[in-house]
């Protein structure tokens, strides 16, 4: 699936993602956390785990902000 949306992206896009995937995690409310309106939230942390991985091979110098992001999930996901 991720592999799919990689084509989506160019650089822009991928920073303006970022930017707003690291404002929807560090969101502690139910309404406006990332994960809290899914029926299986473990499932989406790991797709976009997997995603992030993704974009971070194709742009190299994103790799500090999905490393960030990375980071969040994987605390979230504990």
């Amino acid at each position: 699936m991720s592999k799919l949306l990689l084509n989506d992206f160019n650089f822009n896009q991928a920073r303006n993602f970022l930017e707003t995937i690291m404002f929807s995690i560090r969101d502690n409310s139910i309404e406006g956390n990332l994960f809290s309106h899914s029926s299986n939230p473990l499932l989406a942390m790991c797709m976009l785990y997997e995603l992030l991985l993704k974009l971070m091979n194709k742009f190299l110098s994103l790799k500090k902000n999905c490393e960030n992001v990375m980071s969040q999930v994987i605390d979230m996901s504990i």
